[in-house]
C-alpha cells in the first residue's frame, strides 16, 4: 500500500527546487526545456526507491502551476485565448493516438516510471508519447480552470486538507 508514496518524495523535491524554479527569467521557454527533459527521461533507469523517473517526469506540471501562480499565466485566467484555439484541438487530435499506443504496446507507458527500452518501445514513441501525455495534461489542466468555480465552497474547504487525506488513502 505504500506505492503510492512515490508522491510525496516527489512533492518534497519539487518544493526544493521552488527558489531556482521561482528564479527563471524566461518561465516559457524553461517549461518547454523540462517538457523536453521529462519526455528523454524515459530513456534512464531511473525508477526504484525515490522513484526519480515520475518526478522528473511530472516536474513540468509543477513548475508550470508555480508560473501560472507567478506570472498570471494563461492557465488559470478564465477567458478563451489564442492559444487555446491551437492547444485544445491539438490535445484532442492526440488523445486518440496516445490511447491506441498504450493498448497496442503496453499500458505502463502511462506510469511514465520505467525506462522505454524495459517497455519494449523506441526511444522515438517513447519520447512522443510522453509529450503527448503532457500535452494533454496541460490543456486538460487549462480546462479544469475553466470548469471550476473561482469562488471557495464545500471542495476548497476538503481540497485544503487533500495531502493528509493522501497519505492516509493508502492504509485504510
Amino acid at each position: 500500500p505504500g506505492w503510492g508514496l512515490w508522491y510525496l518524495l516527489s512533492l518534497f523535491f519539487w518544493r526544493a527546487m521552488t527558489p531556482v524554479l521561482a528564479a527563471v527569467r524566461w518561465p516559457v521557454p524553461a517549461l518547454l526545456a523540462l517538457c523536453g527533459l521529462a519526455a528523454l527521461a524515459g530513456r534512464l533507469e531511473l525508477s526504484g526507491l525515490l522513484s526519480l523517473a515520475r518526478t522528473v517526469s511530472f516536474l513540468p506540471f509543477f513548475a508550470a502551476g508555480l508560473w501560472a501562480r507567478q506570472h498570471g499565466w494563461w492557465l488559470t485566467e478564465r477567458r478563451f485565448r489564442w492559444t487555446d484555439a491551437v492547444l485544445i484541438p491539438a490535445a484532442l487530435a492526440v488523445m486518440p493516438w496516445l490511447v491506441q499506443t498504450s493498448y497496442e504496446k503496453t499500458h505502463e507507458l502511462t506510469y511514465m516510471s520505467r525506462p522505454f527500452e524495459a517497455l519494449g518501445v523506441s526511444l522515438a514513441d517513447g519520447v512522443a508519447f510522453r509529450l503527448g501525455m503532457l500535452l494533454v495534461g496541460i490543456v486538460f489542466a487549462r480546462l479544469f480552470f475553466w470548469a471550476v468555480p473561482a469562488v471557495g465552497g464545500v471542495f476548497a474547504r476538503i481540497g485544503a486538507n487533500s495531502l493528509s487525506v493522501y497519505v492516509a488513502h493508502f492504509y485504510v
